[in-house]
């Protein structure tokens, strides 16, 4: 076996035809053998080097033909001609350190590139490429209604040159940008994650920063994080109004009950003096009344709270079922009256226990009548003395009409007018507005509250930024 890598054989193979014919050529010269024609108008061959193995060696290394074969499928003609003119060393020189490592170093510098390519995407937000500022008042709205309705249409309007950075004692340091926070909040508010992908930067590298980015957007949405900013009452009114909304008539969006409901206004009709006053006119008017029918039996009905008197009770008819009591609608007009004015011998005008609807009921089922009288009205109207001696007094207002409609009809034909929450204080108005702003809240998905809030997000859209 040779000692030296120098006085090694080299193993020449000629591929032909899909088989290998092996030629040992001495480790000097690596001339083809005598008797084998090499020139250029032969078909050219395709030689390879590798080292023998120890079958080789030990068998003296495979024969080889003694007759040329033709190759016609020949990609290195250079290495062959090199070994035809007697000028191939086969013996494998040392490379100097650079060649040797060099798809190394080729691989890691592309493994840098790429590493930095992806940090770049990462921490990219299109704010890099503009001068930063601060937000302007009609941003400012937009991300409030963003954050209250969940809707990051109106975060889209907001510019990405919008940046504020946070003090490390107070806020916990870090910067981010206003239109990603209002994507945040709008996250937080619909309860989707999916709404932080609209977050830039994806990922913060400040390592002073808690953390302002979608990844950090999307840990706080989901461990139900929320946060939010308010606007001053004179603003939140001021906007109301440009956006076309009035405080007496935005109940008619469907989401929030009036201003000020009709059903207020009616039960402090006992107090208004000028109202009972027209209520006893209407009732004794001549040669009929102005008010019938059921109406005619809730104004009897306020006349009689309001005065304390028992008699217009006696205006409403026998036996009429109005209103949400069970019990004739002229005994429960006795029975305020006696509660409110503590006297138990109005209880005497009502219909006897005996005689109500409830007691028969209840003794046709088997109810001993001892027993049943004592579900009767009559009978809760005759504890009156047990409440004077427990120092106790409830007072009971005017019946109201089951249709807000009719209980607006009432109050006009008393007189009075509706009062207008646009004389409010602006502390109450503004108050009002919030709340008509909560009831938009994104959880509440149904048909009305998907078009109020529609109808708002396409007014705050189409509302100038200068305003």
């Amino acid at each position: 076996m040779p000692s030296s890598r120098r006085d090694r054989p080299c193993h020449a193979v000629a591929v032909v035809a899909g088989r290998y014919d092996g030629i040992d050529l001495p480790g000097d010269g690596c001339q083809l053998p005598s008797g084998w024609p090499f020139s250029a108008d032969r078909p050219r061959l395709h030689l390879r080097f590798q080292k023998p193995t120890y079958q080789d060696l030990a068998l003296g290394g495979p024969g080889f033909a003694s007759e040329p074969v033709a190759v016609h499928n020949v990609s290195n003609q250079k290495a062959a001609q090199r070994l035809g003119a007697g000028h191939t060393d086969c013996q494998q020189q040392e490379r100097p350190l650079v060649r040797r490592y060099g798809k190394l170093f080729k691989w890691l510098l592309g493994v840098a590139a790429v590493a930095t390519g992806i940090g770049v995407a990462l921490s990219f937000s299109p704010g890099w490429l503009r001068p930063h500022r601060l937000q302007t008042a009609h941003e400012t709205l937009l991300y409030y209604f963003a954050q209250e309705i969940g809707e990051p249409a109106l975060c889209d309007h907001i510019s990405w040159a919008v940046y504020q950075r946070y003090n490390i004692f107070f806020a916990a340091g870090g910067a981010s940008y206003f239109r990603s926070d209002c994507y945040e909040r709008v996250a937080e508010a619909r309860r989707d994650a999916s709404v932080c992908w609209k977050v830039r930067p994806l990922m913060d590298f400040d390592p002073i920063s808690p953390g302002y980015s979608a990844l950090a957007c999307r840990r706080r949405t989901l461990r139900r994080y929320s946060t939010g900013i308010g606007l001053d009452n004179g603003v939140l009114i001021r906007t109301f109004e440009r956006l076309g909304y009035d405080v007496d008539h935005l109940y008619l969006e469907g989401v929030i009950e009036p201003a000020i409901r009709p059903e207020d206004v009616y039960r402090g009709l006992e107090q208004n003096p000028g109202a009972i006053g027209r209520a006893q006119q209407q009732l004794t008017a001549a040669p009929s009344p102005v008010v019938v029918g059921d109406d005619a039996s809730y104004v009897a009905d306020l006349a009689a709270v309001g005065t304390a008197d028992p008699k217009w009770c006696a205006y409403i008819p026998v036996g009429q079922a109005l209103g949400r009591q069970q019990a004739p609608f002229r005994d429960w007009c006795y029975f305020t009256v006696a509660k409110n004015s503590q006297d138990v011998r109005i209880c005497d005008r009502m219909t006897p226990a005996a005689a109500e609807p409830k007691v028969i009921a209840a003794e046709s089922h088997g109810m001993r009548s001892d027993i049943a009288e004592q579900l009767s009205l009559q009978a809760q109207c005759r504890a009156i003395e047990r409440d004077i001696a427990l120092g106790t007094h409830l007072r009971y207002g005017p019946e109201l009409p089951a249709d807000s409609r009719q209980t607006q009809r009432l109050i006009a034909a008393l007189g009075v007018a509706m009062p207008l929450a646009s004389n409010w204080p602006a502390s109450e108005i503004a108050a009002y507005y919030q709340r008509f702003v909560f009831s938009l809240d994104p959880i509440y998905r149904d048909e009305v509250h998907n078009s109020a809030r529609g109808r708002l997000l396409r007014k705050l859209l189409a509302l100038p930024t200068d305003g």
